[in-house]
């Protein structure tokens, strides 16, 4: 039995392989890395990986079982994901099991009049207020892609959305490591850094989108979900076993581009948060300000506040960091 929301319920667990098993799938997991490797389209990552003893050969990236080890070796093994002012956690840890909601519909069907249309960034909010109220929803993704919001905020105006509508933690899947910065001080505006999750799910290679938010992650100490797809019989070998690792594989690639960032040479460490801040333009504050104004539903208490602290040039906070090293972490618990 175990206690959840103030209730005891049973706990039932399912088990597909013995842990001989599970063994042999890792130990095929490591032969696969050394053997076949995995393709890297990311020069950057090219040579960090090779800075952490990879082989590298063109895009084609070998790990040995000693490099495999090291890194799942520094990977944390749990953490606190923190709701934003009601006090609760999910203690993230093997075995423990929490449900929430999928993500990235791109039509709705509407409340009111049944018709199927495209999701619109009210939508997100009223999803998000819907889980607020829904015990046994433990987070919460983003349930559609909104098609009134310009694609230069199309990561973060449904952050935001979502923020507005419920304290559950979030699990978000921005466009690339570029902007975790921004998500992280939005969710610290709204009552907790340690509320937010990253999802990434990689294709068949592994890109600059996916990598450098998994050092991003590194770096600032969020949990991240690095969901790779295999698709028996197409996309990977059709046997269920076979899929495991093939899916095993990519997810323990992420755990060795995490362990490049205690390494000078990680992915763009530092040049990643100056690009990030760059990017960050005057066109580009404006557009998700006003998409957080009032007129739009979404105003938060903590959020909309801030954007609007300078008359002249609306901007959400940001904390300084030095060019040579990151001055400000979320603080753990």
């Amino acid at each position: 039995m175990e206690q959840k929301g103030g209730a005891h319920i049973s706990r039932a667990t399912l088990s597909i392989w013995n842990e001989d098993e599970c063994r042999q799938a890792h130990e095929a997991t490591i032969s696969v890395l050394e053997r076949t490797g995995v393709e890297v389209k990311y020069e950057q990552a090219l040579e960090a990986f090779a800075g952490i003893g990879a082989r590298v050969d063109k895009h084609r990236v070998r790990f040995d079982a000693s490099v495999v080890k090291r890194a799942l070796e520094t990977s944390r093994k749990s953490c606190l994901l923190r709701s934003r002012g009601n006090g609760l956690a999910l203690d993230i840890r093997d075995g423990a099991t929490y449900f929430g909601t999928g993500s990235d519909c791109l039509y709705v069907r509407d409340p009111d009049t049944a018709e199927r249309r495209r999701a619109m960034l009210a939508d997100i909010k009223g999803m998000a207020s819907i889980c607020e109220r829904l015990p046994n929803i433990d987070f919460v993704m983003l349930m559609g892609l909104p098609a009134d919001v310009p694609m230069v905020v199309d990561d973060l105006a449904p952050v935001a959305a979502m923020l507005a509508g419920t304290h559950k933690p979030l699990l978000v899947a921005p466009r690339d490591g570029d902007v975790l910065d921004r998500v992280v001080d939005m969710a610290a505006l709204a009552g907790a850094a340690e509320s937010i999750v990253i999802y990434a799910m990689p294709p068949l290679m592994h890109d600059r989108d996916a990598l450098t938010k998994v050092v991003r992650c590194a770096e600032l100490e969020i949990p991240m979900v690095y969901a790779p797809a295999p698709n028996a019989g197409a996309s990977a070998p059709r046997t269920v076993t076979a899929t495991v690792i093939v899916g095993n594989a990519a997810a323990t690639l992420k755990c060795s581009a995490a362990s490049c960032c205690i390494k000078p040479s990680s992915l763009e460490r530092h040049s990643s948060t100056a690009r990030a801040s760059a990017s960050w333009t005057c066109a580009r504050r404006r557009i998700l300000t006003a998409l957080l104004s009032p007129s739009w539903g979404i105003k938060h208490p903590a959020i909309w506040p801030a954007t609007t602290a300078c008359p002249a040039l609306p901007t959400l906070p940001c904390r300084t960091r030095s060019s040579s090293t990151n001055s400000w972490r979320p603080r753990r618990h």
